[in-house]
């Protein structure tokens, strides 16, 4: 494991105890490899970025989260449609007499259910990785180990800054919204839900993050890696004229396949 590492602007103030440690599944060279195949999966890179510098600058870091497994019970009402054909009149001002017809209506009708869910939630700690950016690690099967002061050797440790209450606010609002998208997909129209948590497991944690933080051409760009899976997120330079040029030869496509749709459907 590499232990000459740069150093992130955090420290080591772990307040809320000895957390449990995920620790790294791979180092910080399998991470740049991770990197790489990411950029070159990219459609629009600039063409001058230089992706061997960057892997250079890839910094292990030990993020701390608050971990939540919690299940959710949400009450939800709403609607659903069905056609039906109705009959209708109207007058016929010429003939001077009513004409009767049918017409298909759609017709909403109230339902109401309820709907279970399990998560494991885990809630970023830290002021230098987001919510977010945690959220969109994707971390999900965690083997959490008992705190040893080894497995930080080479590694950084980002200063803890939420507690466990404001990290329930998190948890609470990220589970809302998760079990807001599970009763949408169950009916046509949502139109309320009331979601109860209940928290089963609670740990303070440290996961494994790879940290990649540049600049291009004055502009800030990060990448971060997960150091279980190494999943990559962020973003990067993008060559804007390559980006428009593809953008004009698909428009140019389309139009060229409505031209040579419209000569058939003539020669016809």
């Amino acid at each position: 494991m590499e232990t000459n590492v740069p150093t992130l602007p955090t420290g080591k103030a772990i307040v809320e105890g000895k957390p449990a440690i995920a620790k790294f599944q791979m180092s910080i060279k399998d991470a740049g490899y991770r990197y790489h195949g990411w950029v070159d999966k990219q459609k629009f890179v600039h063409n001058d970025l230089d992706v061997e510098a960057n892997k250079g600058k890839i910094i292990g870091s030990w993020v701390p989260v608050w971990l939540f497994e919690v299940s959710a019970d949400t009450a939800w009402h709403g609607e659903v449609s069905h056609t039906e054909t109705r009959s209708r009149t109207r007058y016929n001002y010429v003939e001077k007499r009513d004409e009767h017809y049918e017409e298909d209506e759609d017709v909403w009708e109230p339902v109401s259910s309820t709907h279970h869910g399990s998560y494991l939630i885990p809630v970023s700690a830290s002021r230098v990785i987001t919510q977010k950016e945690i959220e969109g690690l994707n971390f999900k099967q965690i083997d959490l180990n008992k705190y040893d002061e080894s497995y930080l050797d080479g590694w950084q440790v980002q200063a803890t800054d939420l507690n466990k209450m404001e990290a329930e606010g998190i948890c609470n609002s990220t589970v809302g919204a998760l079990e807001k998208l599970a009763c949408m997909r169950q009916v046509e129209r949502l139109n309320g839900c009331s979601t109860k948590v209940k928290y089963n497991v609670s740990n303070f944690a440290l996961l494994p993050v790879f940290v990649l933080s540049y600049s291009h051409k004055d502009e800030f760009y990060r990448n971060l890696i997960n150091g279980l899976t190494g999943e990559v997120i962020g973003n990067f330079p993008e060559n804007k004229g390559k980006k428009i040029l593809f953008t004009v030869l698909k428009v140019a496509a389309v139009v060229i396949g409505v031209i040579v749709l419209l000569g058939i459907l003539g020669s016809r």
